[in-house]
């Protein structure tokens, strides 16, 4: 790890994006929990949930377009700024006395269209400041300190909570952003790290790249696969977890931070153990990591009791790193330079897309059916997903290589 930082861009990129991650711990804590509180619905945080996650569908692609053909610090820098200024409107119509459901959700899909562009140009600009030889170290190590802020936030949460109003929260994101802001600008790279290919027009280069990344069957079926799970995914985690904390094992706020932080806790052991693993079926790892995530889930649906949730969602962290780092590295080894921000915002925005449809699929649900039952419904979903696209998928991969071995 020292000798990453070494690396001063590296180290410069590592820095921020730690601070903005723990801002945005704090934001999505106080996200779903102010309109749980302002609202008593679950279909309410659904909605919420959703302006947050839709925008990753309109921008996603264009964002991509952008990382590839523009100045990716320069993206970074104007999108942090955006996102900096709608989370500070949160606590400014607290302090007025107007904050209602609706303005939350508003920030969300202010604060997320602004991230559709910010994440395929962060991805893109980590590839350029990674050697090839790092590069598995370096996103393992950068994915551990982004998971690390799943544990410092939560629990920075958890103290804050006593002291400061939801509301602050924001507040604190918004300086994470800041943060972010300026190390951002401190990166040095030359032009080429920055903008590879800015010939061709945004919509025949967006064609073209959606073409050649097409092409790839293996990996356009991991990225579709990927968003099928997220719906899954993402209603047990931002809807059910905040039912089993307030109704099952009770202790609200508390113990969602709690739970959240214990998910932060099995996503970095997780990375430690995986960043220093050899990749030989980046395929198997993708899919086979939905498999920890469907058995962890199952047991915190029927739970009551704090520490055997604490170990279901820790165990069921596991997943993250697994599936993260194989797909990051399928994309390092199968794409065209030319799309490597295309191929980041497809999968962000596969994930997100999934993400919206789980808000919205399970904040419903969760109002009509039991929290045990939604769980299994959730976990049965993730598991067909795992062991259809490790008994399909990544066999279909490891005959390849065997194949192109052979030739």
């Amino acid at each position: 790890m020292l000798a990453l930082l070494r690396n001063r861009n590296y180290a410069l990129l590592y820095f921020g994006q730690f601070c903005s991650a723990i801002g945005d711990q704090l934001y999505g804590i106080a996200l779903f929990w102010l309109a749980f509180r302002l609202t008593g619905s679950s279909t309410a945080m659904a909605l919420v949930g959703a302006a947050q996650y839709i925008p990753y569908l309109l921008f996603g692609l264009v964002g991509g377009v952008l990382a590839d053909r523009f100045d990716r610090r320069r993206l970074m820098i104007a999108t942090d700024l955006v996102r900096m200024l709608a989370v500070a409107l949160v606590p400014a119509l607290h302090v007025l006395g107007i904050l209602q459901a609706w303005h939350l959700g508003a920030v969300a899909m202010i604060q997320s269209s602004a991230a559709a562009f910010f994440m395929p140009a962060r991805s893109a600009l980590m590839v350029a400041v990674l050697p090839e030889r790092d590069y598995q170290r370096g996103a393992a190590a950068f994915s551990a300190t982004i998971r690390t802020a799943r544990i410092l936030g939560p629990l920075l949460g958890s103290f804050l909570f006593a002291r400061i109003s939801l509301e602050y929260f924001f507040l604190l994101d918004a300086a994470a952003f800041l943060v972010s802001m300026l190390t951002t600008a401190a990166i040095r790279l030359q032009a080429e790290g920055n903008a590879r290919f800015p010939g061709q027009s945004g919509a025949g280069s967006l064609l073209d790249g959606l073409r050649r990344i097409g092409a790839n069957r293996n990996l356009a079926s991991c990225l579709i696969g990927n968003g099928v799970g997220m719906v899954a995914w993402t209603g047990l985690y931002s809807i059910g977890m905040v039912l089993v904390a307030e109704e099952r094992i009770g202790g609200g706020e508390v113990t969602y931070s709690m739970l959240v932080t214990a998910y932060g806790v099995g996503n970095v052991l997780a990375n430690l153990v995986v960043g220093n693993l050899p990749v030989r079926n980046r395929t198997a790892w993708i899919f086979g990591g939905w498999l920890p995530f469907a058995l962890g889930y199952l047991v915190l649906g029927f739970t009551t009791d704090l520490r055997m949730g604490l170990a279901a969602i820790a165990f069921a962290a596991i997943g993250g790193p697994v599936m993260d780092l194989g797909m990051s590295l399928k994309i390092r080894a199968e794409v065209d330079p030319r799309d490597l921000g295309k191929a980041y915002a497809l999968w962000y925005t596969g994930s997100f897309g999934g993400s919206a449809l789980g808000v919205l699929l399970f904040g419903p649900l969760f109002d009509r059916w039991s929290i045990p039952e939604g769980f299994v419904l959730g976990s049965a979903w993730l598991a067909a997903l795992g062991l259809a696209g490790m008994l399909g998928l990544a066999r279909g991969e490891k005959a390849a290589s065997e194949e192109s071995a052979a030739v």
